[in-house]
């Protein structure tokens, strides 16, 4: 049976973007204050705000528009964006959303590149996030039995 394509329309090769909104910056402080997860986790949003808020005052256009979606909700999220645009502190939004409301969670966080890059990263993890939400930061070795020890660590982030 012969099949014309001839008024076949094929979806856009690229499928655009999302634009980048133009949003007011979020204060870094207000953001956890004003959040809804407040009434579950009082304390640990104390915390939060303090974490962020010591580093800077307000998030990036980028962190402003993915917060909502990375904090106020249990949705899967990808944010996609150029290396320097603040991606990592968009990961630990997510992570500290995760560790406030579910403290014996594990998490995985992924660092592409060498395992130096890799044990680098932990350590700096380890030093910020880990010591202020009190989260067990390592790395995975790539062996099956210990790795999965790792995981089942409660409140660990690899």
């Amino acid at each position: 049976v012969p099949v014309s394509f001839r008024h076949l329309i094929l979806p856009s090769r690229f499928p655009p973007y999302t634009q980048l909104l133009d949003m007011q910056p979020l204060q870094v402080r207000r953001a956890f204050k004003d959040s809804v997860v407040a009434s579950a986790v009082e304390n640990g949003l104390e915390i939060a705000a303090s974490y962020f808020g010591d580093r800077f005052e307000q998030f990036n256009p980028i962190q402003t528009q993915a917060f909502a979606s990375l904090f106020e909700t249990d949705s899967n999220a990808l944010v996609s964006a150029a290396a320097g645009s603040g991606l990592t502190v968009c990961a630990e939004i997510a992570m500290t959303r995760l560790f406030l409301t579910r403290p014996t969670a594990s998490a995985v966080y992924l660092v592409a590149g060498s395992k130096q890059e890799a044990r680098r990263k932990a350590e700096e993890l380890s030093n910020s996030f880990g010591n202020a939400f009190g989260v067990a930061v390592d790395c995975l070795k790539g062996e099956i039995s210990s790795d999965l020890k790792l995981l089942d660590t409660p409140g660990s982030l690899m």
